[in-house]
Protein backbone atom coordinates (compact mmCIF):
# COMPACT_ATOMS: atom_id res chain seq x y z
CA UNK A 1 0.00 0.00 0.00
CA UNK A 2 0.85 3.79 0.09
CA UNK A 3 2.14 3.34 3.25
CA UNK A 4 4.80 0.72 2.99
CA UNK A 5 5.35 -2.00 5.72
CA UNK A 6 8.85 -1.93 8.02
CA UNK A 7 10.50 -5.24 7.85
CA UNK A 8 13.24 -6.35 10.51
CA UNK A 9 16.56 -8.37 10.31
CA UNK A 10 15.60 -10.57 12.75
CA UNK A 11 12.01 -11.92 10.87
CA UNK A 12 12.60 -10.83 7.26
CA UNK A 13 13.92 -13.46 4.48
CA UNK A 14 13.31 -11.53 1.28
CA UNK A 15 13.15 -13.80 -1.76
CA UNK A 16 14.39 -11.99 -5.03
CA UNK A 17 13.35 -13.85 -8.58
CA UNK A 18 14.25 -10.83 -10.79
CA UNK A 19 17.47 -9.06 -9.64
CA UNK A 20 18.77 -7.19 -12.96
CA UNK A 21 18.63 -3.13 -13.02
CA UNK A 22 16.43 -2.23 -9.73
CA UNK A 23 16.68 -5.66 -7.90
CA UNK A 24 20.52 -5.19 -7.37
CA UNK A 25 19.90 -2.01 -5.68
CA UNK A 26 17.21 -3.55 -3.89
CA UNK A 27 19.62 -6.77 -3.26
CA UNK A 28 21.91 -4.28 -1.70
CA UNK A 29 19.47 -1.93 0.44
CA UNK A 30 18.72 -5.46 1.91
CA UNK A 31 21.92 -6.10 3.13
CA UNK A 32 23.12 -3.46 4.49
CA UNK A 33 20.14 -3.48 6.64
CA UNK A 34 21.29 -7.08 7.79
CA UNK A 35 18.00 -8.81 5.84
CA UNK A 36 18.60 -12.31 4.78
CA UNK A 37 18.14 -12.63 1.07
CA UNK A 38 17.67 -15.78 -1.81
CA UNK A 39 19.98 -15.18 -3.29
CA UNK A 40 22.92 -12.84 -2.76
CA UNK A 41 23.47 -9.58 -4.86
CA UNK A 42 26.57 -10.91 -5.55
CA UNK A 43 25.19 -14.73 -6.93
CA UNK A 44 22.54 -12.84 -8.97
CA UNK A 45 25.30 -10.77 -10.48
CA UNK A 46 26.94 -13.99 -11.64
CA UNK A 47 24.13 -15.60 -12.99
CA UNK A 48 22.13 -12.92 -14.62
CA UNK A 49 24.87 -12.47 -17.27
CA UNK A 50 26.44 -15.81 -18.90
CA UNK A 51 30.19 -14.12 -19.29
CA UNK A 52 30.19 -13.69 -15.50
CA UNK A 53 29.04 -17.12 -15.56
CA UNK A 54 30.83 -18.99 -17.44
CA UNK A 55 34.03 -17.10 -16.07
CA UNK A 56 33.08 -17.68 -12.90
CA UNK A 57 32.56 -21.67 -13.20
CA UNK A 58 35.70 -21.61 -14.85
CA UNK A 59 37.60 -20.33 -12.47
CA UNK A 60 36.73 -23.25 -10.47
CA UNK A 61 38.17 -26.05 -12.76
CA UNK A 62 34.54 -26.92 -14.06
CA UNK A 63 34.17 -28.93 -17.57
CA UNK A 64 32.18 -26.11 -19.47
CA UNK A 65 31.77 -25.68 -23.68
CA UNK A 66 34.64 -23.61 -25.34
CA UNK A 67 33.44 -20.06 -24.77
CA UNK A 68 34.48 -16.37 -25.31
CA UNK A 69 33.33 -12.98 -25.17
CA UNK A 70 32.70 -10.94 -29.07
CA UNK A 71 34.67 -7.83 -28.01
CA UNK A 72 34.97 -6.05 -31.66
CA UNK A 73 33.61 -7.52 -34.69
CA UNK A 74 36.53 -6.76 -36.42
CA UNK A 75 38.64 -9.35 -34.57
CA UNK A 76 36.50 -12.21 -34.99
CA UNK A 77 39.08 -14.58 -35.63
CA UNK A 78 40.63 -14.64 -32.41
CA UNK A 79 37.20 -15.63 -30.39
CA UNK A 80 36.30 -18.17 -33.11
CA UNK A 81 40.22 -19.88 -32.81
CA UNK A 82 39.05 -20.07 -29.20
CA UNK A 83 36.47 -21.57 -29.31
CA UNK A 84 37.63 -24.55 -31.65
CA UNK A 85 36.61 -22.73 -35.23
CA UNK A 86 34.13 -25.03 -35.73
CA UNK A 87 30.64 -24.49 -37.01
CA UNK A 88 28.01 -24.89 -36.22
CA UNK A 89 28.22 -23.24 -33.07
CA UNK A 90 25.98 -21.13 -30.34
CA UNK A 91 25.70 -17.41 -29.80
CA UNK A 92 24.12 -16.10 -26.74
CA UNK A 93 23.51 -12.61 -25.54
CA UNK A 94 25.31 -12.56 -22.24
CA UNK A 95 21.88 -11.56 -20.62
CA UNK A 96 18.44 -13.47 -21.77
CA UNK A 97 16.08 -16.24 -19.94
CA UNK A 98 14.07 -18.99 -21.20
CA UNK A 99 16.10 -19.32 -24.56
CA UNK A 100 15.00 -15.65 -25.94
CA UNK A 101 18.78 -14.93 -27.50
CA UNK A 102 20.25 -18.12 -27.99
CA UNK A 103 21.01 -18.67 -31.53
CA UNK A 104 22.49 -21.41 -33.65
CA UNK A 105 25.13 -20.48 -36.31
CA UNK A 106 26.16 -22.34 -39.13
CA UNK A 107 28.46 -20.27 -41.08
CA UNK A 108 30.65 -16.76 -40.49
CA UNK A 109 28.73 -15.07 -42.95
CA UNK A 110 25.89 -16.03 -40.37
CA UNK A 111 27.90 -14.80 -37.39
CA UNK A 112 28.90 -11.28 -38.88
CA UNK A 113 25.14 -10.82 -39.85
CA UNK A 114 23.48 -11.88 -36.13
CA UNK A 115 26.03 -9.59 -34.76
CA UNK A 116 25.43 -6.63 -36.52
CA UNK A 117 21.90 -7.33 -36.22
CA UNK A 118 21.88 -7.51 -32.35
CA UNK A 119 24.24 -4.51 -32.18
CA UNK A 120 22.11 -2.12 -34.29
CA UNK A 121 19.32 -3.04 -31.81
CA UNK A 122 21.46 -2.20 -28.44
CA UNK A 123 25.35 -1.73 -29.27
CA UNK A 124 26.04 -2.16 -25.75
CA UNK A 125 24.77 -5.57 -25.62
CA UNK A 126 27.38 -8.00 -24.69
CA UNK A 127 27.84 -11.42 -27.54
CA UNK A 128 29.37 -14.86 -26.42
CA UNK A 129 30.20 -17.25 -28.69
CA UNK A 130 30.27 -20.96 -27.74
CA UNK A 131 31.40 -24.65 -28.68
CA UNK A 132 28.13 -26.52 -29.98
CA UNK A 133 27.91 -29.87 -28.49
CA UNK A 134 25.70 -32.15 -29.99
CA UNK A 135 23.09 -33.72 -27.23
CA UNK A 136 19.86 -34.91 -26.98
CA UNK A 137 19.09 -33.66 -24.04
CA UNK A 138 20.28 -31.70 -21.09
CA UNK A 139 19.62 -31.89 -17.37
CA UNK A 140 17.93 -29.07 -14.55
CA UNK A 141 19.13 -29.50 -11.00
CA UNK A 142 17.64 -27.80 -8.46
CA UNK A 143 20.28 -27.09 -5.19
CA UNK A 144 19.03 -25.95 -2.13
CA UNK A 145 21.37 -25.74 1.05
CA UNK A 146 24.27 -27.41 -0.49
CA UNK A 147 21.78 -30.75 -1.41
CA UNK A 148 20.42 -31.87 -4.92
CA UNK A 149 16.51 -32.01 -3.93
CA UNK A 150 15.38 -32.32 -7.24
CA UNK A 151 16.14 -32.82 -11.24
CA UNK A 152 14.50 -33.37 -14.67
CA UNK A 153 15.65 -34.44 -17.80
CA UNK A 154 15.01 -31.76 -21.33
CA UNK A 155 14.83 -33.52 -24.66
CA UNK A 156 15.59 -30.92 -27.22
CA UNK A 157 12.74 -29.94 -28.85
CA UNK A 158 12.16 -31.34 -32.32
CA UNK A 159 13.24 -28.90 -35.05
CA UNK A 160 15.15 -26.64 -32.57
CA UNK A 161 18.54 -27.07 -30.89
CA UNK A 162 17.39 -25.65 -27.49
CA UNK A 163 15.78 -27.45 -24.53
CA UNK A 164 14.02 -24.86 -22.42
CA UNK A 165 10.49 -25.63 -20.98
CA UNK A 166 9.53 -22.44 -21.60
CA UNK A 167 9.72 -23.19 -25.37
CA UNK A 168 7.78 -25.91 -25.37
CA UNK A 169 9.65 -28.53 -24.17
CA UNK A 170 8.11 -31.63 -22.37
CA UNK A 171 10.30 -32.47 -19.28
CA UNK A 172 11.38 -36.12 -18.10
CA UNK A 173 12.27 -37.97 -14.99
CA UNK A 174 16.36 -38.80 -14.94
CA UNK A 175 18.24 -39.95 -11.71
CA UNK A 176 21.27 -38.42 -11.57
CA UNK A 177 24.83 -40.26 -10.62
CA UNK A 178 26.73 -39.36 -8.06
CA UNK A 179 29.18 -37.60 -9.82
CA UNK A 180 26.96 -35.39 -11.21
CA UNK A 181 25.00 -34.67 -8.33
CA UNK A 182 29.18 -33.49 -7.18
CA UNK A 183 29.22 -31.38 -9.12
CA UNK A 184 26.32 -29.63 -8.99
CA UNK A 185 26.46 -29.11 -5.51
CA UNK A 186 30.26 -27.84 -6.42
CA UNK A 187 29.13 -25.62 -8.82
CA UNK A 188 26.15 -23.83 -6.44
CA UNK A 189 28.81 -23.41 -4.08
CA UNK A 190 31.32 -21.50 -6.41
CA UNK A 191 28.85 -18.87 -6.57
CA UNK A 192 27.85 -18.53 -2.98
CA UNK A 193 24.63 -19.37 -3.61
CA UNK A 194 21.35 -20.06 -1.41
CA UNK A 195 18.79 -21.85 -3.67
CA UNK A 196 19.38 -22.47 -7.34
CA UNK A 197 19.09 -24.64 -10.35
CA UNK A 198 22.25 -25.79 -12.55
CA UNK A 199 22.25 -27.07 -15.85
CA UNK A 200 24.47 -29.48 -17.66
CA UNK A 201 24.91 -31.70 -20.71
CA UNK A 202 25.48 -35.76 -19.11
CA UNK A 203 28.73 -36.62 -20.81
CA UNK A 204 28.68 -40.30 -22.57
CA UNK A 205 30.29 -42.21 -19.52
CA UNK A 206 28.03 -40.74 -16.63
CA UNK A 207 29.50 -42.60 -13.76
CA UNK A 208 33.41 -41.71 -14.55
CA UNK A 209 33.45 -38.10 -16.89
CA UNK A 210 32.41 -34.68 -15.22
CA UNK A 211 28.99 -33.36 -17.17
CA UNK A 212 29.86 -30.08 -19.47
CA UNK A 213 28.31 -27.45 -17.29
CA UNK A 214 25.91 -24.66 -19.17
CA UNK A 215 24.94 -22.53 -16.65
CA UNK A 216 23.90 -21.65 -12.81
CA UNK A 217 20.27 -19.67 -12.72
CA UNK A 218 19.04 -17.66 -8.91
CA UNK A 219 15.94 -17.68 -9.93
CA UNK A 220 15.06 -21.36 -10.60
CA UNK A 221 11.97 -22.25 -12.07
CA UNK A 222 9.49 -24.81 -10.55
CA UNK A 223 7.77 -25.43 -13.76
CA UNK A 224 8.39 -29.39 -14.61
CA UNK A 225 10.30 -30.03 -11.74
CA UNK A 226 7.88 -30.76 -8.88
CA UNK A 227 5.78 -32.89 -11.25
CA UNK A 228 8.77 -34.45 -11.94
CA UNK A 229 10.07 -35.47 -8.92
CA UNK A 230 6.28 -35.68 -6.46
CA UNK A 231 7.55 -33.18 -4.20
CA UNK A 232 6.44 -29.80 -2.78
CA UNK A 233 9.59 -27.57 -3.31
CA UNK A 234 7.83 -24.39 -1.50
CA UNK A 235 7.67 -26.71 2.00
CA UNK A 236 11.13 -28.03 1.37
CA UNK A 237 12.66 -24.11 0.70
CA UNK A 238 10.18 -22.79 3.52
CA UNK A 239 10.91 -25.72 6.12
CA UNK A 240 14.77 -24.96 5.41
CA UNK A 241 14.55 -21.26 6.16
CA UNK A 242 12.76 -22.12 9.47
CA UNK A 243 16.51 -23.47 10.56
CA UNK A 244 17.83 -19.68 11.65
CA UNK A 245 21.32 -21.48 11.04
CA UNK A 246 20.46 -21.60 7.34
CA UNK A 247 20.25 -17.63 7.39
CA UNK A 248 24.11 -16.97 7.79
Amino acid sequence: DKEGFEISSENTICFVRVAIGRGYHLLEQLRLHGVKTVNSRYCHMICDDKWFNYVALERSGFRQPKTDLISHIENLDTPIKNIGGKYPMILKTAKGTHGVGVIFIDSKKTLVATIQLIKKLDEKRDIIIQEYIKTPYDVRAMVLENEVIAQLKRPVIDGDFRSNISQGNEPQKIELTELEKEECIKAAKSINSVWVGVDFIPSKDREKIPPYMIEVNSSPGTAGIIEMNDINIFKLVLESFYNRENWR
